[in-house]
């Protein structure tokens, strides 16, 4: 596949004054979080997982609706974040139409639930 940006868009580039280019302002400090754990302990990753779970549960939930079927099987694989392989992601591959998405969602009751009321093919590692 041919690359669009060819010659003419890398000159129209180069040719941009200068004021063009001025840096964007620092970000802004985060607020302390009050949270008792240690910001990587297996607690905190835990407790944000949930978090995500349950909202990443609602877009499946959106996305079937939408019209978007589950491709499976569904992988079952370390959530990425964690700073060991102790928790558990499960990837859902959606299709529609030519399209595809992937949604992540961490290891929780709800999602396993979810896929047991389903009858959902899991892919497991070995």
């Amino acid at each position: 596949m041919a690359s669009t940006n060819g010659p003419r868009q890398t000159a129209r580039l180069a040719r941009q004054p200068a004021e063009a280019a001025t840096p964007a302002p620092p970000i802004a400090a985060a607020p302390a979080s009050t949270a008792t754990a240690e910001p990587g302990s297996a607690a905190t990753t835990a407790k944000r997982a949930r978090r995500s779970s349950s909202r990443r549960i609602g877009d499946l939930r959106d996305a079937l609706a939408d019209g978007w079927e589950i491709v499976q099987p569904i992988f079952a694989r370390p959530l990425w974040s964690a700073a060991d392989d102790s928790q558990t992601a499960y990837n859902f591959v959606l299709r529609r139409d030519k399209a595809t998405r992937l949604l992540t969602i961490p290891d929780s009751r709800t999602v396993v639930r979810f896929i047991a009321t389903h009858s959902l093919a899991v892919d497991y590692p070995r």
